[in-house]
């Protein structure tokens, strides 16, 4: 358990693997980076923040050049200064995945607590 009880409420194991992605609401016009992926949800950081309870499409490629395609709910935002968006860690989005499709499901279930994706 965390110093803050945290670990008790996660369901699942997030891993910190960091995957470059485009998202928005309608088409994905914007580019992130994940630093947490779970089966149900990533932390995606990026200077583009939605609002909580937004539903944002996500695509990510995969290093096979496969494209995977998500739909999520942001479940928490945290804007912090320009200036300080580069080395504030938690600048971005927690974002629920809703109805992950398998090929998600089997490419996050591969990394292992060593693997960094790009």
């Amino acid at each position: 358990m965390s110093e803050y009880g945290m670990d008790e409420k996660r369901q699942h194991k997030r891993n910190g693997k960091q995957i470059s992605v485009r998202f928005g609401e309608e088409s994905t016009p914007h580019v992130g980076l994940t630093f947490d992926v779970s089966p149900h949800g990533i932390f995606l950081k990026s200077s583009r923040i939605y609002p909580h309870q937004t539903n944002v499409m996500i695509s990510m490629t995969i290093p096979t050049g496969q494209v995977i395609q998500c739909e999520g709910v942001v479940r928490w935002a945290k804007r912090v200064p320009q200036a300080l968006a580069r080395v504030m860690p938690k600048n971005g989005m927690g974002i629920f995945i809703t109805n992950p499709p398998q090929e998600y499901l089997d490419f996050i279930s591969g990394f292992d607590s060593t693997q960094t994706v790009s």
